[in-house]
């Protein structure tokens, strides 16, 4: 099986490299802080025709986006020459070259008033970035062949060490005071989790909506909480607040999340947050100390 993957400098891209190894071919428009990726430019047909008739895959997976919520909230016309028409661009050459669209979502879809949320539930975006992703989905869904997989609140380790984990670990290890809201609501989500069990799903070239994400739900404040105890920090610095006080751009849904009913059906497992936090910490004090990848 040959997969190609669009969007592979990030957090999941990363990991999706990682769980699929040497038969991929990985794609970025961020190659300055992912060497040895091929550059690609969502926003050119051409660009991707040519990386698919190239490679001649028969998956593609697309983590790709601009996901700055705040920034597509400010810019919707820019953020969606990536998110809409650049999904559109990749759809149009899966269907050209016959392959399979593996497309990544966001519990954000949903208005976060009953979370968390089901395969079936009815989407209600409240922000820009949201009312994108959910647009980009029916995109895939036009597909004969597709499976779009939402995540949720996504952690774990990545070269940019941009992700929640990090912040909090940098802000409390500086001793510095963190503010954090305390009324959202999501599931905590291990990246290399994701990656594993979207190789499992595709390998069984299973179609659809899935919902991949951690099995527990918490809000922001209770999962750093949990990685000041792993990074044995200081949890006092952690300071919850409600989300209207801090002026953030978008509207953020506040009880989100997603439910794994039907992965765990299939016997996908994933790992709880506390769990996850130990092994990402491992890994890391491993690749600090030279004695891990």
């Amino acid at each position: 099986m040959r997969v190609a993957i669009i969007g592979a400098s990030g957090l999941v891209g990363g990991a999706l490299i990682e769980a699929f190894g040497t038969s991929v071919v990985a794609a970025t428009s961020f190659t300055q802080d992912a060497p040895g990726l091929t550059k690609l430019d969502m926003r050119s047909p051409h660009q991707i025709d040519s990386l698919l008739a190239s490679s001649r895959p028969d998956v593609v997976l697309l983590p790709a986006a601009n996901p700055n919520v705040d920034g597509c909230e400010r810019d919707p016309v820019g953020t969606r020459a990536v998110n809409i028409t650049g999904t559109a661009n990749v759809a149009n050459a899966c269907r050209q070259h016959g392959c399979k669209l593996v497309f990544f979502s966001t519990d954000y879809v949903f208005d976060g008033r009953a979370g968390p949320y089901s395969e079936d539930a009815e989407p209600h975006p409240i922000n820009e970035y949201a009312r994108q992703k959910l647009e980009a989905e029916y995109i895939a869904r036009k597909l004969p062949s597709y499976m779009i997989i939402r995540i949720a609140n996504v952690f774990g380790p990545e070269r940019q060490g941009k992700n929640f984990v990090y912040r909090v670990v940098r802000e409390l290890g500086a001793g510095r005071e963190l503010l954090l809201p305390n009324d959202q609501i999501s599931t905590p989500t291990y990246a290399p989790d994701i990656a594993a069990a979207v190789r499992t799903l595709v390998e069984r070239d299973t179609t659809g909506i899935w919902n991949v994400a951690g099995p527990e739900v918490m809000d922001r404040v209770s999962f750093a909480v949990q990685i000041a105890s792993e990074w044995k920090l200081n949890a006092s610095l952690l300071k919850g607040v409600p989300t209207a006080d801090l002026g953030q751009t978008a509207p953020r849904p506040l009880r989100a999340g997603l439910t794994i009913k039907k992965l765990q059906a299939a016997g996908i497992c994933m790992l709880p947050p506390a769990e996850a936090l130990s092994t990402m910490h491992l890994r890391l004090s491993d690749k600090a100390s030279g004695s891990g990848r």
